[in-house]
């Protein structure tokens, strides 16, 4: 299974949790890691390379921090470039192009996991933060993977083993 992990994080250099899932997943032969920020900060998305990539890939993990209870703004930007409707589904018989594949978010968070509960201070879940990315992948025709999340004080060295091993698990928990 090809796996592709698009980083995005704004400030990779200053980075715990983030740096050492990457290397972590780094290890994996059949794990491409692309830096979208090293890549996109300032410059125009490449659009024909990213729509490659991603028909290249059976897996697509999207790693970001949550910042503001959101993505980080390239995501948002690199979403809006690459993802065409003409585009998707210009596959056989008008399917999407992206049918079938998988989608995975890896998503580290700096608040304690209790707070992201229906009692907890903000009264919902990282998985209602991360509703939209399960829309996106219905829309894209995707299958959407069970999150990884990750409290940056969680034990790190622990949750990065355990995240290499998922990004390349064959059976991964599919969302309803």
């Amino acid at each position: 299974m090809k796996t592709v992990v698009l980083l995005f994080h704004p400030d990779m250099q200053h980075s715990l949790v983030n740096k050492r899932l990457v290397e972590a997943a780094g290890q994996k032969r059949s794990v491409t890691i692309r830096d979208m920020y090293a890549l996109y900060r300032g410059q125009p998305i490449d659009v024909d390379a990213e729509r490659r990539i991603l028909m290249n890939a059976d897996r697509v993990v999207l790693q970001f921090p949550l910042k503001w209870y959101d993505a980080p703004t390239l995501v948002q930007r690199w979403k809006e470039a690459v993802f065409d409707d003409y585009w998707l589904h210009s596959g056989k018989g008008g399917q999407s192009v992206l049918a079938n594949k998988e989608l995975l978010l890896a998503v580290a968070y700096s608040e304690p996991s209790y707070d992201f509960t229906k009692n907890g201070k903000y009264r919902t879940t990282i998985d209602e933060l991360l509703k939209p990315f399960q829309v996106l992948s219905i829309h894209l025709g995707m299958q959407f993977c069970q999150p990884f999340t990750i409290y940056e004080l969680d034990d790190l060295q622990k949750s990065s083993k355990e995240y290499a091993e998922m990004i390349v698990k064959e059976d991964l928990p599919i969302q309803k």
